[in-house]
């Protein structure tokens, strides 16, 4: 019987190890980046730093290198910030769609809007995926520590803080984004987030996250609510039930499934986000643009119902 011969992208992802919030915010706080004007993207995006791609330049498609890179963290965290930003637009831009009437194209917006926010979350739980040569370059700032010599530990040699770049042999899609961020989150501790919203994202399928998307996208014949002509209005459209897990796994068909998921993991971005802040007062500007902009009733009507700042 043939074995299955793993691929970069797989191995890259099995070395993404356990991580603890508590221990990631204080690596954030020692890196704060400068924001400037508020809600502005960084100065410098990740895989254009030239630290980046030297470092980028030493992993191989069989090994990855590990340094710590000056800027990395900076950059990664502004990346994240920026975008929890744009997700906050884009679910915003989704529930107004939902609540006029327009649920099949709210599913797409919000599809986008999820997108957005596992990237920034990613970003929050120290893991970046910029582009090198064309291909994917997996950047965990919390990898594992090489263990210290018995004689090194008697010196009291503390274990360096590093960071791991390793190949991914593809260019990323939003196939491998999913698959990331279920990674991360399965080997995480992170005790902010609700138990049920865990639960949730890690029962689903890679598939799953885009499938309306998709049907909406690329199946001519597909038009998932009777709302192509006349506005198909529903105040419940988008508010979780109570069981979020059974949401999220039900039928995708005539279903709220992708704005649930949208709002979700925009919820979930959040939370860390305001953690970072609450313990920092670097970022007390941006946590404020973001609070009004996500307390604006007409701005954000499902999300300022149904699931609260933070």
């Amino acid at each position: 019987m043939a074995t299955h011969r793993k691929t970069d992208f797989e191995r890259a992802i099995e070395r993404i190890r356990a991580r603890t919030w508590s221990a990631l915010i204080r690596e954030w706080i020692a890196h704060i980046p400068d924001i400037d004007p508020c809600g502005s993207p960084p100065s410098e995006r990740l895989d254009a730093l030239y630290t980046f791609q030297i470092a980028a330049k030493q992993a191989t498609d069989d090994s990855p290198y590990t340094q710590d890179v000056p800027g990395v963290r900076e950059l990664l965290l502004g990346e994240g910030v920026y975008l929890l930003h744009k997700a906050a637009h884009v679910i915003g831009a989704a529930e107004l769609h939902a609540r006029r009437g327009m649920q099949t194209w709210s599913l797409s917006g919000a599809y986008h809007a999820a997108l957005f926010a596992a990237k920034a979350t990613m970003r929050f739980l120290g893991i970046g995926l910029p582009e090198y040569a064309s291909k994917g370059v997996l950047v965990d700032i919390c990898p594992e520590l090489p263990t210290l010599s018995s004689k090194q530990r008697r010196a009291g040699l503390p274990r360096s803080p590093t960071i791991e770049f390793n190949r991914l042999g593809v260019r990323p899609e939003n196939k491998h984004i999913w698959r990331i961020l279920q990674r991360v989150i399965n080997v995480s501790r992170i005790d902010p987030w609700p138990m049920e919203c865990i639960a949730a994202i890690r029962r689903l399928d890679p598939g799953d996250f885009a499938w309306q998307r998709n049907s909406i996208h690329y199946n001519n014949c597909v038009w998932i609510h009777n709302d192509l002509h006349e506005f198909l209005v529903d105040e419940s459209f988008g508010v979780p039930p109570t069981d979020l897990r059974k949401a999220l796994e039900g039928s995708r068909d005539e279903s709220d499934f992708s704005l649930i998921l949208g709002l979700t993991l925009f919820k979930l971005g959040l939370i860390l986000f305001d953690d970072i802040a609450a313990n920092t007062n670097k970022l007390r500007a941006e946590r404020e643009l973001l609070h009004r902009t996500v307390t604006d009733t007409e701005r954000h009507p499902i999300y300022t119902q149904a699931y609260g700042w933070s």
